[in-house]
């Protein structure tokens, strides 16, 4: 190789060296800013360390965060949540740290949480992701967070081999012909291409297996969509026609045992349509369709629907809305389905007593909606878990009272997807109080 062609292939291999860095921070800075949004206003820091097939050289070293104001205040705060950081790279494993401050103004206790996550791939150890949540994380998240540490590591450990054999490359480019034969190194390359063409082998088998899994997800979806539902959706006409048509001709016991039939029919519809709500919002399915609405109107059509809930418990509805109050534009439907939710969620916790609704319209355009119940209310320990898929406070509370413990969640990630914001706060015995804000463009 001449001088000339030899320095080519060098400013050739640079060139790609920079793209290849350049690549590489793009896709660790998204995947950071994708786990600091695991979070409820929380941040992400990932820590690395120079990884060889020896093993790892150095102490773990910030390299990127999320969720900070500024660059200074990501490198003030990376010193402070160092020690979980080095504790969870040292052990390999995840460290959870968990702080309660008091909150004299509200009365009660406020828990943040901090989480340590290694970012190893097969042996070998990259780093640590570190998520600081204002909240205790939900396990699903904390599911998220494992899996983007995988895919981080994946990264990391990708380019550590690349620059491996980059490196032996340029070594043996520099050697005379016969040393190189003679030297040790080329069986070095050929392990190191072996162990990225292996790395690469499981990403892609990862990948067809996630395709799989999902392809899975749909099909099941779609089957009980289909095979549930419409038969479903039968039954419970059928039952309404024989009570509505031939009531006169049935006995009392009959007819109770209908309308407990058509009770439970009800309730069963009511779950799996919120099951494919959610599914369908996990999924990206669901689209914003903004329009204009009478939030009057709104609250009047979810305290018709939870009638049925309501029954004939010593429950009265209070309103206290803003008056006048704006006309405003937003999704009319996911608006009704949250109002409905966050309501018969109200009453259904309350034996007897109230539940209020409370809204206005701010000076900032964001539309503030709080219901109150002075029901049972929800135990400290529970309040983090509340929204977590089918999570029911106690054993006895899915019989008790009926739901499948989905409403909270889909009420919540309905206000996600509308960018808004859900804040709730409760005391054992004397009620609970779920409070949404959503950005909303007023009508003239």
């Amino acid at each position: 190789m001449t001088p000339s062609s030899a320095d080519q292939a060098m400013n050739e291999n640079a060139s790609s060296e920079t793209k290849s860095n350049e690549s590489l921070t793009t896709a660790l800075h998204s995947a950071v800013h994708r786990a600091a949004k695991q979070t409820q206003g929380g941040v992400a820091i990932l820590f690395t360390v120079n990884c060889t097939t020896e093993g790892s050289k150095g102490n773990p070293q910030l390299r990127l965060a999320a969720g900070f104001s500024t660059p200074e205040a990501a490198q003030h705060a990376a010193p402070a949540v160092y020690p979980i950081a080095a504790q969870c790279f040292q052990t390999r494993e995840i460290q959870r740290e968990t702080t309660k401050s008091e909150e004299e103004e509200e009365g009660g206790t406020h828990a943040s949480e901090l989480i340590a996550f290694p970012v190893n791939f097969a042996s070998r150890l990259h780093g640590t992701l570190v998520v600081g949540s204002p909240v205790p994380i939900e396990d699903n998240k904390k599911l998220q967070l494992t899996m983007l540490c995988n895919t981080v590591a994946l990264l990391l450990d990708q380019a550590a081999l690349e620059s491996e054999v980059d490196h032996l490359k340029h070594k043996l480019s520099q050697k005379p012909l016969q040393q190189a034969e003679e030297s040790k190194n080329p069986g070095e390359l050929l392990a190191l291409s072996e162990a990225l063409f292996s790395q690469d082998l499981e990403v892609i088998q990862k990948d067809e297996m996630m395709v799989k899994v999902e392809r899975l997800k749909s099909d099941f979806i779609e089957k009980m969509s289909c095979e549930l539902r419409t038969p479903l959706n039968n039954s419970i006409e059928s039952i309404i026609s024989v009570i509505a048509n031939e009531g006169e001709g049935l006995s009392n016991e009959a007819k109770n045992l209908l309308r407990s039939a058509l009770d439970d029919g009800s309730t069963f519809q009511r779950t799996l349509e919120s099951i494919l709500e959610l599914w369908r919002l996990r999924q990206d399915e669901l689209t914003v369709v903004v329009q204009e609405v009478s939030f009057p109107e709104v609250v009047d059509e979810a305290i018709f629907s939870v009638q049925d809930t309501l029954g004939d418990k010593p429950v009265e509805i209070e309103i206290a809305l803003q008056e006048p109050f704006p006309r405003i534009k937003t999704d009319l439907a996911k608006l009704t389905q949250i109002i409905f939710m966050l309501l018969d969620n109200g009453v259904k916790f309350t034996p007897s007593g109230t539940v209020t609704i409370r809204a206005c319209v701010d000076s900032n355009s964001n539309l503030i909606c709080e219901i109150s119940d002075t029901g049972i209310g929800i135990c400290p320990e529970d309040l983090s878990m509340i929204y977590d898929e089918f999570y029911q406070v106690d054993d006895t509370s899915s019989t008790k009272y009926r739901g499948s413990g989905l409403g909270l969640t889909l009420a919540k990630e309905l206000v996600s997807l509308l960018h808004g914001s859900m804040t709730t706060d409760s005391d054992v015995g004397h009620g609970s109080e779920f409070c949404f804000q959503l950005p909303v463009t007023q009508v003239e």
